[in-house]
């Protein structure tokens, strides 16, 4: 089962596994993850380049940091 990146909760450190574009993560390495983030896609194809689903990842991950960060210092969540 997966979730949608927008719903997944960055809480600590993470570790982000792309898998090969053409076949994705093996399946011995998916029964070892905690969690399978899906990034949502609309069309005929569902499928993205790896390197734009790591930045992607990457820039939601820094967003969700910037955020808790700014909830922090203002209580509000919102930027400064």
């Amino acid at each position: 089962k997966s979730i949608f990146k927008y719903k997944f909760p960055i809480d600590g450190k993470v570790v982000i596994l792309l898998g090969i574009e053409s076949e994705g993560i093996p399946a011995g390495l998916l029964q070892v993850l905690d969690d399978c983030v899906e990034i949502p896609q609309f069309g005929i194809l569902r499928s993205l380049n790896v390197h734009v689903s790591g930045a992607i990842l990457i820039w939601e991950y820094i967003k969700q940091l910037a955020m808790k960060s700014d909830n922090t210092i203002t209580g509000t969540g919102a930027p400064n």
